[in-house]
């Protein structure tokens, strides 16, 4: 049980990070805008939703 419950932390962190680098390559392309992409993250709650309602599936 143990062992699962660090491998299943060490699966989402990895996951987490790989959602991370996504969301910042596309809102890198499809935003030129600096003020833009930083509004993205202090006025949208979308991050802030994932991470707490977000599931992991196998």
């Amino acid at each position: 049980p143990r062992a699962k419950s660090l491998y299943n932390k060490k699966v989402m962190h990895k996951d987490a990070v790989a959602l991370v680098k996504h969301v910042l390559t596309c809102l890198k392309y499809q935003t030129q805008d600096e003020e833009q992409q930083e509004s993205y993250f202090t006025d949208s709650s979308v991050l802030d939703t994932a991470i707490r309602f977000g599931t992991t599936e196998f």
